[in-house]
């Protein structure tokens, strides 16, 4: 995202990410870093399950991940353990969703040319 952000804006797209980290975290990760875009938290899972982007994680998966410090989320007690899929979306000024991606292997990212180039095909429909 970094990579394609400033033609992105000059595209006239706002960029906004939502992550599953509480606040508290987010707000330290804006302090060491310069996003240049707003980051938000979803720790609750709601957008994340709205989009149909949670995945359940085996026990096996949770005890092996726990160990390098990443949380997770459930439901309620007993509830399967959930995590998010990475996404990307652009979204029109009506509010439909023009173009996504996402793959269940959180090692397959979005190309930032092929992002790039849907934002400005997107811009040239407007």
């Amino acid at each position: 995202m970094q990579e394609v952000h400033g033609e992105l804006t000059e595209l006239g797209f706002q960029i906004i990410g939502i992550s599953p980290d509480p606040s508290e975290t987010i707000a330290l990760l804006e302090d060491e870093n310069d996003y240049g875009y707003t980051l938000l938290s979803d720790n609750g899972f709601d957008a994340i399950l709205a989009f149909g982007l949670g995945y359940e994680v085996s026990e096996e998966i949770k005890k092996k991940y726990t160990g390098y410090g990443i949380s997770f989320y459930a439901q309620s007690e007993g509830a399967p353990v959930l995590l998010p899929v990475p996404a990307v979306y652009l979204v029109d000024t009506n509010g439909e969703i023009a173009f996504r991606f996402f793959d269940a292997n959180y090692k397959v990212r979005l190309d930032a040319a092929e992002l790039l180039a849907a934002a400005r095909l997107m811009s040239q429909a407007d």
